[in-house]
């Protein structure tokens, strides 16, 4: 089962980081941030990587993993993160049948919730619980990689 308050959370945070859109003149000050995702060795597709700033100067930022596991973080329509400290959530959920499904900002997950679900654990997934956590430096980054372990056995 969708555990549906973590994602909502999770979603409004990538809401705020993705703002009401456009550039904006007063919009914060951004550096490049990318990496790669991967889950017991595999690169990760499909996948939403949200920064949570643990200081309230700080905005959030959010980017999805393309097939070979990279990202690239925005806040609204601005490229990259802020530089300072921040938590990290990494979520993925896949159908029945274990193929990936791409939430996005117009997923109605309780109209999903029984075709889809969470492929990751809580301590990378749940806002509450993610053991992840990063700096971005003030000149940013390529290399924001995460090496997750599910500690399932190999296929």
């Amino acid at each position: 089962m969708i555990h549906t308050r973590q994602f909502l959370v999770a979603l409004l945070l990538g809401s705020v980081a993705l703002g009401c859109g456009g550039a904006k003149k007063d919009a914060p000050k951004t550096v490049p941030v990318s990496g790669t995702v991967t889950v017991d060795g595999q690169p990760i597709g499909g996948a939403t990587v949200t920064f949570l700033p643990t200081s309230t100067d700080r905005h959030g930022a959010t980017g999805t993993t393309d097939a070979t596991g990279r990202y690239t973080l925005f806040v609204g329509d601005n490229r990259g993160a802020m530089p300072g400290n921040y938590k990290v959530t990494i979520q993925y959920f896949v159908k029945k049948d274990g193929t990936p499904f791409i939430v996005t900002p117009e997923t109605d997950m309780e109209t999903v919730q029984g075709e889809i679900k969470p492929a990751l654990p809580a301590k990378y997934s749940d806002p509450e619980k993610t053991e992840l956590t990063t700096t971005v430096p003030d000149k940013g980054t390529d290399k924001a990689d995460f090496k997750l372990e599910t500690g399932a056995p190999p296929a």
